[in-house]
């Protein structure tokens, strides 16, 4: 049973209050600055996201933040729950809880008058946690600020709002984004000019200046961002085969064994086989059947497996565009890996030698970053004629393809060109290898973009 030395292990400044964590000098994610904010409010807060994204070492930020804030340390309170080889039984999280107010504040929780900070770290490890803390929160009149971090959004985002309405916030801390991983490695690089992709000519002369003075440093930190630049202690390994090694352990192998502990699977290869399968067809319209074959299991077993890997924040769906609601969910769809990082780490072959793989991991990254700023993102589809992305703001349809080849010909444009005079559409963008320029055909002006422009969004 956890006892008191447990506690005092995983946080040192309740007797050492000068102590300076590591963590408080490390670069702040773009989520710090929001939950700080939100550190006033009496709401839980639920952060979510992959494993090794930095979801441990902002909530040491934060605490580090209270200490220096003049926050009573023994008013701080983190655990980890990381160290479980099982889901734990609610008592456990009871008994922590308990075991800090009894023994370390020493104060009944009806009688706090200054304000506690608890962080809970991989809390998905503790069966019905959202009913422990809703007593917790409640009893305490709201002086227990809650703050979690969990790596399973089906255990902890569903579940937390089904008792816990009201009460808590869920915030979502993605792989790190291009100008994060910037920051992080201490890159000098001009200011990005802001850009509207549903303006692009109103902006487009600042991207070309922009373009004419950078492109050579873009293209090498665009290439090292997409290979192994998206979680932050990849960015102190320096040999790429030691990234790809970190990437296929300490990332993927641990998430593979959180969903093995949560949902209880005991066909743990047929499972990464099905992984690796959708992994190594990302950027595909997929076929669960062809999944189901290739692993000779069941249809909805897959179907369960998948539905999996998108709530460990692995995969994620983009559907054909349809008018209908219902017919979107039969319709086709294409898997998408959160992060191109793990394609890299997967592949046999130098994805960078290979246009055709390189361009498929390149429209991986342009679905992540419109997911970023638009709610709904499809793709177009009518027998063999395909569209890569369509996104849409007050009543118009942008459509965008992504071509990764070093000469792209008018004939490579029959398919969005054709669209666009069907459906009067007036402007589209290709995101190319390196080609920036505007070009008219007919009714319609396409925006060349360098692939690495889509960082920038």
């Amino acid at each position: 049973m956890i006892n008191v030395d447990n506690l005092i292990s995983q946080n040192p400044w309740w007797q050492k209050e000068t102590i300076q964590l590591e963590e408080a000098g490390w670069v702040q994610r773009d989520l710090y600055f929001q939950i700080e904010e939100e550190l006033a409010d009496p709401f839980m807060i639920n952060i979510l996201g992959l494993r090794r994204v930095g979801k441990s070492s902002l909530t040491k930020q934060l605490i580090a933040k209270l200490l220096k804030s003049k926050t009573p340390p023994k008013n701080i309170f983190y655990f980890l729950f990381d160290f479980s080889h099982f889901v734990q039984k609610p008592e456990v999280l009871t008994h922590v809880l308990q075991t800090y107010f009894d023994q370390i504040l020493q104060k009944k929780i009806y009688d706090l008058k200054n304000r506690v900070y608890v962080f809970l770290d991989e809390i998905q490890f503790i069966e019905n946690w959202q009913a422990v803390l809703k007593r917790w929160y409640d009893i305490s009149g709201k002086r227990i600020k809650f703050v979690i971090t969990g790596s399973q959004s089906l255990v902890l985002k569903n579940k937390s709002h089904e008792s816990l309405s009201g009460r808590i916030f869920d915030r979502y801390l993605p792989p790190l984004c291009f100008q994060e991983f910037l920051k992080i490695k201490k890159e000098k690089l001009k200011p990005f000019p802001k850009f509207d992709l549903f303006n692009l000519k109103k902006d487009f002369l600042n991207l070309r200046f922009f373009n004419e003075n950078n492109q050579r440093q873009l293209e090498n930190l665009g290439r090292e961002y997409l290979s192994f630049g998206q979680f932050p202690e990849c960015l102190g390994i320096k040999k790429n085969w030691k990234k790809q090694e970190y990437i296929k352990e300490s990332i993927l192998g641990r998430i593979f064994e959180d969903i093995f502990k949560i949902y209880k699977i005991e066909k743990t290869e047929e499972f990464k086989i099905v992984a690796y399968y959708f992994f190594h067809n990302a950027s595909s319209i997929f076929n669960l059947e062809n999944a189901a074959q290739n692993a000779g299991l069941q249809f909805l077993t897959v179907d369960s497996f998948l539905k999996y890997m998108e709530s460990a924040y692995l995969l994620q769906t983009c559907f054909k565009k349809y008018r209908s609601i219902i017919k979107k969910g039969r319709s086709l769809k294409k898997i998408y890996s959160t992060s191109t990082n793990f394609s890299f780490a997967l592949s046999e072959t130098d994805p960078l030698a290979a246009p055709e793989i390189f361009g498929k991991i390149v429209e991986n990254q342009v679905f992540n970053s419109l997911k970023k700023s638009f709610s709904q993102v499809f793709f177009w589809r009518k027998r063999e004629e395909e569209i890569d992305f369509l996104i849409s703001r007050a009543g118009r349809t942008l459509p965008i393809e992504v071509k990764i080849q070093n000469r792209i010909e008018k004939n490579d444009l029959k398919t969005i060109l054709k669209f666009c005079e069907e459906k009067k559409i007036k402007e589209a963008i290709i995101f190319s290898k390196n080609k920036l320029e505007m070009a008219t055909y007919g009714i319609t002006e396409i925006f060349f973009l360098p692939y690495y422009f889509v960082l920038m969004i």
